[in-house]
């Protein structure tokens, strides 16, 4: 027989939106948005063996010498805010821009927040007038983006802090030792990413073409 009691996650998000055109030339939206997640893992276990009949399945009708006990607890927790900027003007010239603050509680307390920009350009070229006599062309833009990026993955949730490990034997004795040492220095993975790109549709849409490089 097993007794077992979890706790789950959780999450919450805030965010707040904004979109207006202006002299039906300039196209703005904007959004705020705050999110956190909070990671809250408790369970205890205990159980016995021997039982008389498996009819009867109550720990009072196991065997009381095969008794045992367990528990275990993690805590983890995220937040985040992002902020996003969006102007286009006579929906021929495009900017975005993006700025992510996020914070993870692996980290020490002096760097547990990283701040990532991003900002991308495009240029609806079939828009121009000079393009208006290609007829086969449906649409054209020239795109280019650059960002930075933030990664945490394969970290362990206590690295910052250090481990012991209970149940070590000393001298035949059962005692608390030494797990991973303590990583103070430890700081968020950055990936800075270049894009330049267009996309081409011809021939109301039957043929399309997108380009990358990066």
């Amino acid at each position: 027989c097993l007794l077992s009691r979890g706790l789950g996650d959780v999450y919450k998000r805030q965010s707040l939106q904004y979109e207006r055109l202006f002299k039906e030339k300039h196209r703005v939206s904007a959004l705020a948005l705050f999110e956190t997640i909070d990671y809250n893992d408790k369970n205890v276990e205990t159980g016995r063996t021997g039982f008389m009949s498996t009819i009867l399945d109550q720990l009072f009708a196991g065997n009381g010498t095969t008794s045992f006990n367990n528990g275990w607890e993690s805590e983890m927790g995220r937040a985040s805010w992002v902020g996003r900027i969006n102007y286009s003007y006579m929906d021929k010239y495009l900017i975005e821009t993006i700025l992510r603050a996020d914070a993870s509680a692996k980290f020490p307390q002096n760097s547990r927040w990283g701040y990532f920009p991003s900002v991308s350009l495009g240029w609806v070229l079939s828009q121009e007038s000079f393009m208006k006599s290609l007829k086969a062309i449906d649409n054209i833009k020239l795109r280019a983006s650059y960002g930075v990026n933030g990664n945490i993955s394969g970290l362990g949730d206590y690295t910052a802090q250090g481990s012991y490990s209970v149940g070590s034997k000393y001298l035949g004795n059962a005692g608390i030792t030494m797990g991973t040492m303590a990583n103070q220095d430890l700081s968020w993975e950055e990936s800075k990413t270049f894009d330049i790109g267009t996309d081409i549709s011809f021939f109301n849409n039957r043929l399309n073409f997108i380009f990358d490089y990066f």
